[in-house]
């Protein structure tokens, strides 16, 4: 028995939706389960900080799209990893201690960043991630504009209490 050729024209005939909709329906559908993260940027506040954009984390998807299982020791994308790790990690922790919070992350035009923050009533916190074991300081742009926000560099050697608190 010869199958039909399932094309395009005859996806959108049954799905009269654009491809914009269908990546968005998509994309809240998988923010529900543990395997897609999608954030925004902090909203912006001064002139020096980029415009609103959306950020995916799912470098593990792509790792199993592409059958990327190397050890962690021989791989060029460890702080991607790492970054994804602990912020879905996070993200999964708070969510079942019944904890609220906004996330965002943080980018200015010259390239300044934060890979979290946490925003709730009562505080703002950034954190950045890194593989190394070098903890580095809250950009400037960002400590200047938000003095009271708590900076935390989260390592190897710090992430159970990042995880755990």
């Amino acid at each position: 028995m010869k199958r039909k050729a399932f094309g395009r024209s005859r996806f959108f005939q049954l799905y009269p939706l654009s491809l914009q909709e269908i990546a968005s329906d998509f994309l809240s559908v998988q923010q529900l389960l543990p395997t897609l993260l999608v954030f925004g940027s902090y909203p912006q506040v001064f002139f020096s900080e980029a415009e609103q954009e959306k950020r995916l984390l799912l470098e593990h998807i792509r790792n199993a799209i592409i059958s990327r299982f190397e050890p962690l020791q021989l791989r060029d994308d460890q702080g991607r990893l790492w970054e994804n790790f602990c912020i879905s990690e996070r993200m999964k922790k708070l969510s079942c201690s019944n904890t609220f919070s906004s996330f965002y992350f943080w980018r200015t035009y010259d390239q300044q960043e934060i890979d979290l923050i946490e925003e709730n009533s009562s505080r703002l916190d950034a954190f950045e991630f890194k593989w190394g074991s070098k903890p580095v300081m809250a950009p400037k742009g960002f400590a200047r504009h938000y003095p009271d926000a708590k900076f935390q560099t989260i390592m190897p050697e710090n992430v159970y209490d990042f995880l755990m608190t």
